[in-house]
């Protein structure tokens, strides 16, 4: 938490995870965004990049989500995914990953006037 917030202090940057939203917590100059996607698209797009059965994909997502849980509970004690923690919340199966990431930017240059 403190390389973060010295990185923040020293300009721009992007945080992914980390309980990035719980460190940086009462920074004005912060966006929080939590993506999500449907299990189905998520399988698909595991599957292709790691180059494993759907089933297999299955399995790592649930044992990476799992741990992900884990670890930002322990260490926020929040509860991870949940809505209040964020500013936003995107389910990327609505768009596709393009659009999405386009209106993460365009909410990204609004809220910081870019």
């Amino acid at each position: 938490s403190d390389v973060m917030r010295k990185l923040a202090a020293e300009g721009p940057c992007i945080f992914v995870g980390r309980c990035a939203d719980y460190v940086m917590k009462g920074e004005r100059n912060c966006l929080n965004l939590f993506i999500s996607a449907d299990p189905e698209d998520r399988m698909k797009r595991i599957s292709v990049s790691h180059k494993i059965s759907e089933s297999k994909a299955k399995d790592l997502i649930e044992r990476t989500d799992k741990g992900r849980s884990s670890y930002y509970n322990y260490f926020s004690g929040k509860t991870w995914g949940a809505a209040e923690s964020y500013h936003l919340c995107i389910n990327s199966s609505l768009l596709g990953i393009d659009e999405t990431v386009k209106l993460i930017c365009s909410v990204a240059a609004s809220r910081f006037s870019i």
